[in-house]
């Protein structure tokens, strides 16, 4: 009796077991046939199993699923997912941890292009709509696909990021990317004006005076950052310095 016990137990083990590898291989055929609201269905449960979840195949075929979604000119299949194209970008990354072996790290990379230049779109029209918060998101997810997978920084596409965490008010975000820009020496003198601005409304003249004489030293002819020295000098009170400049 215990034996027949042992030997039903491992029949349900492999039962279960058989079950979950089944809902990974009926995700990968109904994405071949194109019914991906059936292969988004079947691959989520996968991602959520205690064993296909670990499995690096079962977030490559999730990152090729949702790929699909993002792509599709079907205006229904895009429905099933407004943000498939962050999830597929989240699972190609999941599966390059889970893949020990490397066997999906050639077909990954050759798939970031394509998802670099859609987050760059969704980051442009997030920004038009207001959406800052995840326009920041988008640019930033952008940039760093391109730094990691190709060793290629996109500066102008970090600007955006900056400007749009200045338009979210999230004034930390703005500062830490302004600085990288200008450490890169990115050519817009604008920059500095945005840092002396944020310095200045926390009442720190001192800092943003530091930034206006960094901006000034980078594009001495900028009127702007002149005009604006003389307006921080003007609100201290300092009629001396302000002739002098």
């Amino acid at each position: 009796m215990k034996k027949l016990f042992i030997i039903t137990c491992a029949a349900m083990l492999s039962s279960t077991a058989f079950a979950q590898n089944a809902e990974v291989v009926n995700a990968y055929n109904y994405q071949r046939y194109g019914e991906l609201g059936k292969a988004r269905e079947a691959i989520d449960k996968a991602i959520n199993d205690a064993k296909t979840g670990v499995a690096a195949k079962t977030w490559f075929y999730r990152g090729n699923i949702y790929l699909d979604i993002a792509e599709s000119p079907d205006a229904a299949v895009k429905a099933l997912d407004a943000n498939a194209i962050n999830v597929a970008y989240q699972s190609y990354v999941k599966a390059t941890e889970l893949d020990v072996k490397k066997q999906y790290q050639g077909e990954i990379k050759s798939k970031m292009p394509v998802i670099a230049n859609r987050l760059a779109n969704k980051g442009i029209a997030e920004f038009k709509n207001k959406d800052f918060s995840n326009a920041i998101t988008s640019f930033e997810t952008s940039v760093m696909i391109g730094e990691t997978y190709f060793n290629k920084l996109d500066t102008p596409l970090l600007y955006n990021a900056a400007i749009a965490a200045q338009n979210a008010k999230d004034e930390a975000k703005a500062k830490q990317l302004i600085s990288r820009l200008i450490d890169l020496k990115y050519p817009e003198p604008e920059l500095y004006r945005f840092m002396a601005n944020m310095y200045k409304a926390e009442k720190d003249t001192t800092k943003a005076l530091e930034y206006i004489q960094m901006g000034k030293t980078a594009f001495p002819t900028n009127n702007v950052l002149m005009i604006e020295e003389l307006n921080i000098y003007m609100a201290r009170g300092q009629s001396k310095q302000m002739v002098d400049k």
